[in-house]
Protein backbone atom coordinates (compact mmCIF):
# COMPACT_ATOMS: atom_id res chain seq x y z
CA UNK A 1 0.00 0.00 0.00
CA UNK A 2 1.71 3.55 -0.77
CA UNK A 3 0.34 6.19 1.38
CA UNK A 4 -0.25 9.47 0.01
CA UNK A 5 -0.62 13.48 1.37
CA UNK A 6 -2.94 14.87 -1.29
CA UNK A 7 -2.31 19.02 -0.80
CA UNK A 8 -4.72 21.45 -2.48
CA UNK A 9 -6.79 24.59 -1.89
CA UNK A 10 -10.03 23.31 -3.11
CA UNK A 11 -12.14 20.82 -1.00
CA UNK A 12 -14.24 19.78 -3.85
CA UNK A 13 -11.20 18.81 -5.54
CA UNK A 14 -9.71 16.69 -2.86
CA UNK A 15 -12.66 14.36 -2.06
CA UNK A 16 -12.50 14.02 -5.92
CA UNK A 17 -9.51 13.29 -5.83
CA UNK A 18 -8.82 10.79 -2.83
CA UNK A 19 -11.82 8.72 -4.78
CA UNK A 20 -10.02 8.23 -8.26
CA UNK A 21 -6.63 7.38 -6.31
CA UNK A 22 -7.90 4.93 -3.61
CA UNK A 23 -10.15 3.30 -5.96
CA UNK A 24 -7.62 0.81 -7.81
CA UNK A 25 -6.97 -0.18 -3.69
CA UNK A 26 -3.19 0.51 -4.16
CA UNK A 27 -3.55 3.74 -2.78
CA UNK A 28 -4.16 5.20 0.16
CA UNK A 29 -4.87 9.15 0.50
CA UNK A 30 -4.69 11.76 2.94
CA UNK A 31 -6.06 15.20 1.85
CA UNK A 32 -5.37 18.61 3.76
CA UNK A 33 -6.19 22.18 2.19
CA UNK A 34 -3.15 24.07 2.99
CA UNK A 35 0.83 23.81 3.41
CA UNK A 36 0.60 24.82 7.21
CA UNK A 37 -1.51 22.02 7.64
CA UNK A 38 0.03 19.29 5.84
CA UNK A 39 3.73 20.46 7.84
CA UNK A 40 1.37 19.35 11.52
CA UNK A 41 0.24 16.21 9.86
CA UNK A 42 3.90 15.23 8.54
CA UNK A 43 5.06 16.09 12.42
CA UNK A 44 3.73 13.05 12.92
CA UNK A 45 4.30 10.65 9.98
CA UNK A 46 5.53 10.49 6.85
CA UNK A 47 4.16 9.15 3.33
CA UNK A 48 5.72 7.55 0.10
CA UNK A 49 4.92 10.42 -2.07
CA UNK A 50 3.18 14.07 -1.80
CA UNK A 51 1.35 15.74 -4.67
CA UNK A 52 0.42 19.15 -4.21
CA UNK A 53 -1.39 21.73 -5.82
CA UNK A 54 0.99 24.94 -7.10
CA UNK A 55 -0.87 27.91 -6.36
CA UNK A 56 -2.04 28.45 -2.75
CA UNK A 57 -2.65 30.99 -0.44
CA UNK A 58 0.20 31.92 1.67
CA UNK A 59 2.69 28.71 0.98
CA UNK A 60 2.78 27.43 -2.72
CA UNK A 61 3.54 24.71 -3.84
CA UNK A 62 6.83 25.67 -5.02
CA UNK A 63 7.91 27.06 -1.75
CA UNK A 64 6.52 23.87 -0.18
CA UNK A 65 8.74 22.08 -1.90
CA UNK A 66 11.65 24.01 -1.27
CA UNK A 67 11.31 23.81 2.25
CA UNK A 68 11.11 20.00 2.60
CA UNK A 69 13.82 19.71 0.78
CA UNK A 70 15.87 22.48 3.00
CA UNK A 71 14.79 20.33 5.59
CA UNK A 72 16.16 16.96 4.32
CA UNK A 73 12.64 15.46 3.60
CA UNK A 74 13.88 13.64 -0.11
CA UNK A 75 9.97 12.13 -0.07
CA UNK A 76 8.70 12.28 -3.98
CA UNK A 77 6.78 15.49 -5.15
CA UNK A 78 4.81 15.80 -7.55
CA UNK A 79 3.36 18.92 -8.92
CA UNK A 80 -0.32 18.53 -9.93
CA UNK A 81 -2.22 21.90 -11.09
CA UNK A 82 -3.76 24.11 -13.40
CA UNK A 83 -1.08 26.39 -13.99
CA UNK A 84 0.70 25.32 -17.08
CA UNK A 85 3.79 27.94 -17.74
CA UNK A 86 6.53 27.20 -18.80
CA UNK A 87 8.94 29.02 -16.18
CA UNK A 88 6.90 27.58 -13.53
CA UNK A 89 7.57 23.44 -14.65
CA UNK A 90 11.31 24.84 -14.97
CA UNK A 91 11.27 25.59 -11.16
CA UNK A 92 9.67 22.55 -10.17
CA UNK A 93 11.88 21.04 -11.25
CA UNK A 94 14.60 22.74 -10.37
CA UNK A 95 13.91 22.90 -6.93
CA UNK A 96 13.35 18.94 -7.00
CA UNK A 97 9.83 17.98 -8.21
CA UNK A 98 9.99 14.38 -9.02
CA UNK A 99 7.24 14.90 -12.01
CA UNK A 100 4.85 18.10 -12.52
CA UNK A 101 1.39 16.88 -13.68
CA UNK A 102 -1.42 19.74 -15.56
CA UNK A 103 -5.32 19.61 -14.28
CA UNK A 104 -7.63 19.42 -16.60
CA UNK A 105 -9.36 17.32 -19.49
CA UNK A 106 -10.50 13.72 -19.27
CA UNK A 107 -10.88 13.43 -15.12
CA UNK A 108 -10.28 9.36 -15.26
CA UNK A 109 -7.24 9.91 -17.71
CA UNK A 110 -6.04 12.65 -15.38
CA UNK A 111 -6.17 10.29 -12.48
CA UNK A 112 -4.77 7.30 -13.97
CA UNK A 113 -1.76 9.20 -15.25
CA UNK A 114 -1.28 10.74 -11.77
CA UNK A 115 -1.57 7.20 -10.47
CA UNK A 116 1.22 6.11 -12.72
CA UNK A 117 3.67 9.17 -11.61
CA UNK A 118 2.55 8.32 -8.28
CA UNK A 119 4.22 4.83 -8.79
CA UNK A 120 6.55 5.75 -10.55
CA UNK A 121 8.29 8.51 -8.29
CA UNK A 122 7.80 5.65 -5.37
CA UNK A 123 9.74 3.04 -7.10
CA UNK A 124 12.40 5.33 -8.18
CA UNK A 125 12.97 6.35 -4.65
CA UNK A 126 12.85 2.80 -3.35
CA UNK A 127 15.53 1.81 -6.08
CA UNK A 128 17.62 4.66 -5.05
CA UNK A 129 17.13 3.93 -1.34
CA UNK A 130 18.24 0.22 -2.36
CA UNK A 131 21.18 1.72 -4.52
CA UNK A 132 22.55 3.71 -1.32
CA UNK A 133 22.11 1.19 1.03
CA UNK A 134 24.23 -1.44 -1.49
CA UNK A 135 26.65 0.81 -2.21
CA UNK A 136 27.35 1.86 1.67
CA UNK A 137 27.10 -1.77 2.65
CA UNK A 138 30.17 -2.44 0.11
CA UNK A 139 32.39 0.70 1.16
CA UNK A 140 32.23 -0.35 4.95
CA UNK A 141 32.26 -4.31 4.63
CA UNK A 142 34.94 -5.90 6.39
CA UNK A 143 36.57 -7.15 3.92
CA UNK A 144 38.53 -5.45 0.69
CA UNK A 145 36.53 -5.04 -2.12
CA UNK A 146 38.15 -3.88 -5.41
CA UNK A 147 36.66 -3.68 -9.13
CA UNK A 148 39.25 -4.32 -11.59
CA UNK A 149 39.43 -3.61 -15.42
CA UNK A 150 40.33 -5.87 -18.08
CA UNK A 151 44.42 -4.47 -18.00
CA UNK A 152 44.32 -4.68 -14.31
CA UNK A 153 43.61 -1.27 -13.38
CA UNK A 154 41.65 -0.59 -10.03
CA UNK A 155 38.69 1.58 -10.58
CA UNK A 156 36.78 1.02 -7.36
CA UNK A 157 38.21 0.26 -3.72
CA UNK A 158 35.89 0.31 -0.53
CA UNK A 159 37.08 2.22 2.49
CA UNK A 160 38.14 -0.97 3.92
CA UNK A 161 40.66 -1.88 1.03
CA UNK A 162 42.15 1.97 0.86
CA UNK A 163 42.79 1.78 4.91
CA UNK A 164 44.26 -2.01 5.00
CA UNK A 165 46.94 -0.58 2.42
CA UNK A 166 47.43 2.76 3.63
CA UNK A 167 46.64 4.88 0.69
CA UNK A 168 43.45 7.00 0.04
CA UNK A 169 41.16 6.01 -1.98
CA UNK A 170 41.90 8.44 -4.67
CA UNK A 171 45.23 7.50 -4.75
CA UNK A 172 44.72 3.40 -4.77
CA UNK A 173 42.51 4.03 -8.13
CA UNK A 174 46.02 5.25 -9.43
CA UNK A 175 47.07 1.66 -8.98
CA UNK A 176 47.16 -1.43 -10.75
CA UNK A 177 46.88 -5.11 -9.15
CA UNK A 178 50.71 -5.50 -10.38
CA UNK A 179 51.27 -2.82 -7.76
CA UNK A 180 49.77 -4.04 -4.82
CA UNK A 181 50.08 -8.34 -5.25
CA UNK A 182 53.14 -9.32 -4.86
CA UNK A 183 52.59 -12.35 -6.56
CA UNK A 184 51.57 -10.80 -9.50
CA UNK A 185 53.02 -9.83 -12.63
CA UNK A 186 51.71 -8.56 -15.96
CA UNK A 187 51.93 -12.32 -17.35
CA UNK A 188 50.31 -13.87 -14.33
CA UNK A 189 47.27 -11.15 -14.00
CA UNK A 190 47.01 -12.12 -18.24
CA UNK A 191 46.70 -15.93 -16.62
CA UNK A 192 44.11 -15.26 -14.52
CA UNK A 193 41.99 -13.11 -16.23
CA UNK A 194 41.19 -15.75 -18.77
CA UNK A 195 40.85 -18.21 -16.00
CA UNK A 196 38.37 -16.27 -14.94
CA UNK A 197 36.81 -15.28 -18.31
CA UNK A 198 36.25 -19.32 -18.91
CA UNK A 199 35.59 -20.41 -15.15
CA UNK A 200 33.96 -17.33 -14.06
CA UNK A 201 35.65 -17.64 -10.06
CA UNK A 202 38.68 -18.34 -8.25
CA UNK A 203 39.86 -18.42 -5.18
CA UNK A 204 43.51 -18.36 -3.79
CA UNK A 205 45.85 -16.53 -1.28
CA UNK A 206 48.42 -14.17 -1.77
CA UNK A 207 50.37 -11.33 -0.43
CA UNK A 208 49.65 -7.59 -0.67
CA UNK A 209 52.10 -5.23 -0.15
CA UNK A 210 51.04 -1.53 1.62
CA UNK A 211 52.13 1.59 0.88
CA UNK A 212 54.63 1.25 3.76
CA UNK A 213 56.54 -1.70 1.53
CA UNK A 214 54.70 -3.91 4.48
CA UNK A 215 52.98 -6.81 3.45
CA UNK A 216 49.60 -8.46 4.38
CA UNK A 217 48.70 -12.10 3.68
CA UNK A 218 44.92 -12.23 1.84
CA UNK A 219 42.90 -14.97 0.77
CA UNK A 220 41.36 -13.28 -2.62
CA UNK A 221 38.08 -14.64 -3.63
CA UNK A 222 37.47 -13.05 -7.99
CA UNK A 223 34.21 -13.22 -10.00
CA UNK A 224 34.04 -12.17 -13.11
CA UNK A 225 31.11 -9.88 -14.34
CA UNK A 226 30.38 -8.12 -17.78
CA UNK A 227 28.94 -4.96 -17.48
CA UNK A 228 28.00 -2.75 -20.38
CA UNK A 229 29.61 -5.34 -22.58
CA UNK A 230 32.53 -4.47 -20.83
CA UNK A 231 34.42 -7.33 -18.35
CA UNK A 232 34.71 -6.45 -14.63
CA UNK A 233 36.81 -7.88 -12.29
CA UNK A 234 35.32 -7.92 -8.57
CA UNK A 235 37.89 -9.08 -6.03
CA UNK A 236 36.89 -9.87 -2.43
CA UNK A 237 40.66 -9.75 -0.12
CA UNK A 238 39.93 -10.83 3.78
CA UNK A 239 43.16 -10.48 6.17
CA UNK A 240 44.05 -13.41 6.88
CA UNK A 241 47.54 -12.11 8.47
CA UNK A 242 45.77 -13.21 12.44
CA UNK A 243 45.56 -16.61 11.01
CA UNK A 244 49.24 -16.98 9.58
CA UNK A 245 50.07 -16.32 12.61
CA UNK A 246 48.51 -18.93 14.60
CA UNK A 247 49.33 -21.10 12.03
CA UNK A 248 53.27 -20.28 12.24
CA UNK A 249 52.92 -20.43 16.44
CA UNK A 250 51.25 -23.66 15.57
CA UNK A 251 53.91 -25.15 13.26
CA UNK A 252 56.58 -23.96 16.07
CA UNK A 253 54.50 -25.28 18.34
CA UNK A 254 54.37 -28.56 17.38
CA UNK A 255 57.78 -28.59 16.07
CA UNK A 256 58.94 -27.73 19.79
CA UNK A 257 56.72 -30.45 20.60
CA UNK A 258 58.32 -33.09 18.60
CA UNK A 259 61.47 -32.42 19.67
CA UNK A 260 60.66 -33.03 23.33
CA UNK A 261 59.12 -36.41 22.74
CA UNK A 262 62.11 -37.22 20.44
CA UNK A 263 64.85 -36.75 23.73
CA UNK A 264 61.88 -38.81 26.12
CA UNK A 265 63.11 -42.43 26.82
CA UNK A 266 59.65 -43.67 26.68
CA UNK A 267 57.74 -44.63 23.12
CA UNK A 268 55.49 -41.76 22.06
CA UNK A 269 53.12 -41.80 18.90
CA UNK A 270 50.99 -39.91 17.15
CA UNK A 271 47.86 -42.15 14.77
CA UNK A 272 44.55 -40.98 13.17
CA UNK A 273 41.01 -42.62 14.10
CA UNK A 274 42.07 -45.46 12.30
CA UNK A 275 44.90 -46.23 14.04
CA UNK A 276 47.62 -45.09 11.11
CA UNK A 277 50.66 -43.67 13.05
CA UNK A 278 51.26 -40.34 11.95
CA UNK A 279 54.73 -39.65 14.16
CA UNK A 280 57.17 -41.74 15.81
CA UNK A 281 59.51 -40.78 18.37
CA UNK A 282 63.42 -42.22 18.72
CA UNK A 283 62.84 -43.79 21.21
CA UNK A 284 59.44 -45.76 19.47
CA UNK A 285 62.14 -46.26 16.45
CA UNK A 286 64.82 -48.04 18.62
CA UNK A 287 62.82 -50.08 21.13
CA UNK A 288 59.99 -51.20 18.29
CA UNK A 289 62.67 -52.58 15.89
CA UNK A 290 60.89 -50.24 13.16
CA UNK A 291 62.89 -47.87 10.99
CA UNK A 292 60.78 -43.97 11.31
CA UNK A 293 59.61 -45.26 7.41
CA UNK A 294 58.09 -48.20 8.72
CA UNK A 295 56.46 -46.13 11.66
CA UNK A 296 55.17 -43.64 9.34
CA UNK A 297 54.56 -45.13 5.90
CA UNK A 298 50.81 -46.81 7.14
CA UNK A 299 51.84 -48.84 9.83
CA UNK A 300 48.80 -49.09 12.08
CA UNK A 301 49.62 -48.86 15.79
CA UNK A 302 47.66 -52.21 16.76
CA UNK A 303 51.15 -54.33 15.06
CA UNK A 304 52.56 -53.04 18.04
CA UNK A 305 50.29 -55.16 20.54
CA UNK A 306 50.44 -58.75 20.53
CA UNK A 307 46.84 -60.27 19.62
CA UNK A 308 45.60 -61.16 22.82
CA UNK A 309 45.50 -57.24 23.76
CA UNK A 310 44.36 -56.07 20.44
CA UNK A 311 40.84 -56.21 21.33
CA UNK A 312 41.23 -54.20 24.54
CA UNK A 313 43.15 -51.75 22.75
CA UNK A 314 40.78 -50.91 20.14
CA UNK A 315 37.69 -50.27 22.64
CA UNK A 316 40.62 -48.11 24.92
CA UNK A 317 41.64 -46.14 21.49
CA UNK A 318 37.69 -45.76 20.85
CA UNK A 319 37.51 -44.30 24.08
CA UNK A 320 39.84 -41.79 23.62
CA UNK A 321 38.39 -41.17 20.45
CA UNK A 322 35.10 -40.27 21.79
CA UNK A 323 36.95 -37.74 23.87
CA UNK A 324 38.09 -39.26 26.97
CA UNK A 325 41.62 -40.00 27.76
CA UNK A 326 43.55 -43.31 29.52
CA UNK A 327 45.95 -43.61 31.69
CA UNK A 328 48.28 -46.92 32.47
CA UNK A 329 46.00 -49.71 29.93
CA UNK A 330 47.86 -52.91 30.32
CA UNK A 331 49.09 -54.76 26.76
CA UNK A 332 52.24 -56.74 25.66
CA UNK A 333 53.96 -54.61 22.43
CA UNK A 334 55.19 -56.54 19.81
CA UNK A 335 58.66 -55.49 18.67
CA UNK A 336 59.55 -56.13 14.60
CA UNK A 337 61.45 -59.19 15.37
CA UNK A 338 58.49 -60.70 17.13
CA UNK A 339 59.24 -60.70 21.00
CA UNK A 340 57.18 -59.30 23.28
CA UNK A 341 57.88 -56.65 25.63
CA UNK A 342 55.22 -56.02 29.07
CA UNK A 343 54.09 -52.42 28.69
CA UNK A 344 51.42 -50.02 29.96
CA UNK A 345 49.87 -47.00 27.52
CA UNK A 346 48.07 -43.68 28.14
CA UNK A 347 46.54 -41.48 25.93
CA UNK A 348 44.40 -38.45 24.66
CA UNK A 349 42.82 -37.39 21.86
CA UNK A 350 44.21 -34.88 19.50
CA UNK A 351 41.79 -32.23 18.33
CA UNK A 352 42.34 -30.11 15.39
CA UNK A 353 41.61 -26.29 15.74
CA UNK A 354 37.94 -25.29 15.66
CA UNK A 355 36.89 -29.02 15.64
CA UNK A 356 35.23 -30.73 18.03
CA UNK A 357 35.74 -34.11 17.43
CA UNK A 358 39.05 -35.88 18.35
CA UNK A 359 41.32 -36.43 14.72
CA UNK A 360 43.64 -38.79 16.11
CA UNK A 361 44.91 -40.37 19.74
CA UNK A 362 48.74 -39.41 20.82
CA UNK A 363 49.92 -42.03 22.90
CA UNK A 364 52.90 -42.46 24.91
CA UNK A 365 53.32 -46.53 26.16
CA UNK A 366 56.08 -47.01 28.75
CA UNK A 367 57.90 -50.57 28.71
CA UNK A 368 60.19 -49.73 31.90
CA UNK A 369 59.98 -48.32 35.30
CA UNK A 370 62.06 -46.60 37.94
CA UNK A 371 64.48 -48.48 40.13
CA UNK A 372 63.42 -50.04 43.12
CA UNK A 373 63.63 -47.93 46.29
CA UNK A 374 64.10 -44.32 43.86
CA UNK A 375 61.87 -42.38 46.10
CA UNK A 376 64.82 -43.07 48.99
CA UNK A 377 67.85 -42.58 47.65
CA UNK A 378 67.81 -38.90 48.34
CA UNK A 379 65.59 -37.54 45.68
CA UNK A 380 62.31 -37.35 47.83
CA UNK A 381 63.08 -36.95 51.68
CA UNK A 382 59.34 -37.91 52.81
CA UNK A 383 58.45 -35.54 54.94
CA UNK A 384 55.22 -34.48 55.59
CA UNK A 385 55.59 -31.23 57.73
CA UNK A 386 58.22 -30.24 55.15
CA UNK A 387 56.67 -26.92 53.54
CA UNK A 388 57.90 -27.21 50.24
CA UNK A 389 56.84 -31.02 48.54
CA UNK A 390 58.72 -32.79 45.75
CA UNK A 391 57.97 -34.91 42.84
CA UNK A 392 59.93 -36.58 40.20
CA UNK A 393 58.28 -37.21 36.67
CA UNK A 394 59.23 -38.19 32.69
CA UNK A 395 55.52 -37.55 30.42
CA UNK A 396 53.86 -38.98 33.65
CA UNK A 397 54.31 -38.13 37.81
CA UNK A 398 56.54 -41.05 38.98
CA UNK A 399 56.32 -40.68 42.58
CA UNK A 400 56.31 -37.70 45.00
CA UNK A 401 56.26 -37.09 48.52
CA UNK A 402 54.46 -36.86 51.66
CA UNK A 403 54.61 -32.98 51.71
CA UNK A 404 53.74 -32.70 48.14
CA UNK A 405 50.14 -34.88 48.78
CA UNK A 406 49.63 -32.56 51.55
CA UNK A 407 49.83 -29.43 49.39
CA UNK A 408 47.21 -30.75 47.06
CA UNK A 409 44.93 -32.82 49.83
CA UNK A 410 45.22 -36.15 48.09
CA UNK A 411 47.04 -39.26 48.44
CA UNK A 412 49.75 -40.58 46.40
CA UNK A 413 47.34 -42.81 44.02
CA UNK A 414 45.69 -40.47 43.07
CA UNK A 415 49.06 -38.59 42.00
CA UNK A 416 51.29 -41.28 40.79
CA UNK A 417 51.24 -41.85 36.94
CA UNK A 418 48.98 -39.08 36.36
CA UNK A 419 49.99 -36.13 33.84
CA UNK A 420 50.70 -32.91 35.82
CA UNK A 421 47.65 -31.73 33.47
CA UNK A 422 45.15 -34.15 35.29
CA UNK A 423 46.05 -32.44 38.88
CA UNK A 424 45.59 -28.37 37.31
CA UNK A 425 42.81 -26.72 36.63
CA UNK A 426 42.40 -26.32 32.43
CA UNK A 427 43.74 -22.63 32.62
CA UNK A 428 46.72 -21.18 34.54
CA UNK A 429 46.05 -17.83 36.00
CA UNK A 430 47.74 -15.61 32.93
CA UNK A 431 44.51 -17.74 30.30
CA UNK A 432 47.15 -19.82 28.79
CA UNK A 433 46.06 -24.06 28.29
CA UNK A 434 47.76 -25.93 31.71
CA UNK A 435 48.25 -29.22 29.09
CA UNK A 436 50.13 -26.72 26.36
CA UNK A 437 52.19 -24.62 28.47
CA UNK A 438 53.83 -26.92 31.18
CA UNK A 439 56.17 -28.79 29.01
CA UNK A 440 57.36 -24.91 27.59
CA UNK A 441 57.62 -23.88 31.59
CA UNK A 442 59.98 -27.01 32.33
CA UNK A 443 61.94 -26.66 29.99
CA UNK A 444 62.15 -22.66 29.98
CA UNK A 445 63.13 -22.90 33.94
CA UNK A 446 65.79 -25.38 33.53
CA UNK A 447 67.35 -23.27 30.73
CA UNK A 448 67.11 -20.22 32.91
CA UNK A 449 67.85 -22.36 36.10
CA UNK A 450 64.56 -20.51 38.05
CA UNK A 451 61.71 -20.65 39.52
CA UNK A 452 58.27 -20.65 37.56
CA UNK A 453 54.76 -19.72 38.69
CA UNK A 454 51.72 -23.04 38.98
CA UNK A 455 48.63 -23.34 39.80
CA UNK A 456 47.62 -26.97 40.69
CA UNK A 457 44.02 -28.70 41.58
CA UNK A 458 43.55 -29.90 45.23
CA UNK A 459 41.59 -32.49 45.62
CA UNK A 460 38.68 -31.08 47.19
CA UNK A 461 38.47 -28.92 43.55
CA UNK A 462 40.15 -25.75 44.87
CA UNK A 463 43.07 -24.24 43.60
CA UNK A 464 46.90 -23.59 45.13
CA UNK A 465 49.35 -21.14 44.01
CA UNK A 466 52.72 -22.34 43.90
CA UNK A 467 56.83 -21.52 42.83
CA UNK A 468 57.98 -24.76 41.06
CA UNK A 469 61.93 -25.56 40.47
CA UNK A 470 62.90 -27.90 38.20
CA UNK A 471 66.36 -30.45 38.09
CA UNK A 472 66.90 -33.07 35.27
CA UNK A 473 68.33 -36.36 36.44
CA UNK A 474 69.92 -39.26 34.49
CA UNK A 475 68.45 -42.93 36.14
CA UNK A 476 69.38 -46.21 34.97
CA UNK A 477 65.98 -46.19 32.63
CA UNK A 478 66.62 -42.58 31.36
CA UNK A 479 66.46 -39.16 32.93
CA UNK A 480 63.36 -37.73 35.08
CA UNK A 481 62.83 -34.17 36.41
CA UNK A 482 62.81 -33.59 39.60
CA UNK A 483 60.07 -30.41 41.05
CA UNK A 484 60.26 -28.95 44.36
CA UNK A 485 56.73 -27.17 45.13
CA UNK A 486 56.47 -24.26 46.78
CA UNK A 487 53.10 -22.66 47.86
CA UNK A 488 52.80 -19.20 47.90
Amino acid sequence: MITVLFVDDEPALLDVSRIFLERGGELKVDTCNSVSEAFELLKDRSYDAIVSDYEMPSINGIEFLKRLRVMGDPTPFIIFTGKGREHVVIEALNSGADFYLQKGGDPRSQFTELIHKIKQAVQRRKAEISLRITQSSVDHATDCIFWIDRAGRITYANETAAGALGYTREDILLLTVCDIDMRCDRDEWRKLFQHLKCDYSHRFESVFKKKDGSSLPVEVACVYHEFQQKPLIFAYCRDISVQKHDEGSLRTSEQRYRELADSLPQIVLEMTGSGMITFANAAAVSISGYTHEDMESGLNALSLVSPEYRGNTTKAFSLVLSGHEIEGERLDMIRKDGTLLPARIFASPVFQPGNKEAAGVRALMITGSLSPGHENNGIIEDDPCHPAGTLFMDTYIRGCDSAFCTILGSKKDRIINHSVKKISPVFQPDRSHSGDTFPDRLEQALKDDNEFPWRWKKNNRTCIDTMVSVKKLDTETGYVYVLKVRPV
